[in-house]
C-alpha cells in the first residue's frame, strides 16, 4: 500500500494553481528524518506536496500565512512528467495529500503523530 504520513512545518506559503474545481495547492513540508551522529545535528527532509481542490478557508491560510505552520498530513507518493520549454522530459515526485488527512496544528501540539495515525486508520478501515 502507498501511504505517506508527514508531520512538519511549511517551508513557505503555498502556491495555488488553477481555479474553480481544478485547483491545486502546492507546498513543501520540512520534517525531521534522522540524526547525523558525526555532526550531532538533526537531518531535515523537504517534501513537495500537492492538495487538490482545498477548502476555501484552508486555501486562504496556506497561501497568505502558511509559512512556518505545523501540519500533519497523509497521502500517497505520485510521480508525473511533462516536457519543458526545451522539449526535455522532466519528472516530478510529490505527495498527493488526502484532503481528509490534512490538519493544521498549533505550534504547541503535544503529539501530532496521533492525528496522522487516526487518519491512516480511518483510510484502512472498510
Amino acid at each position: 500500500m502507498n501511504i505517506v504520513s508527514i508531520t512538519g512545518k511549511l517551508v513557505r506559503n503555498a502556491i495555488l494553481n488553477g481555479s474553480g474545481e481544478k485547483r491545486a495547492m502546492k507546498f513543501t513540508v520540512a520534517a525531521p528524518c534522522g540524526f547525523n551522529p558525526k555532526t550531532k545535528k538533526e537531518i531535515v527532509g523537504f517534501t513537495p506536496c500537492v492538495l487538490f481542490n482545498p477548502k476555501d478557508e484552508l486555501q486562504t491560510v496556506m497561501t497568505s500565512d502558511g509559512q512556518g505552520k505545523l501540519v500533519a498530513l497523509n497521502g500517497n507518493i505520485m510521480t508525473s512528467s511533462y516536457n519543458n520549454k526545451e522539449g526535455k522530459k522532466v519528472w516530478a515526485t510529490e505527495v498527493r495529500v488526502d484532503p481528509r488527512g490534512f490538519r493544521l496544528l498549533s505550534d504547541g501540539a503535544v503529539n501530532s503523530s496521533e492525528v496522522v495515525s487516526e487518519n491512516i486508520s480511518s483510510q484502512l478501515s472498510p
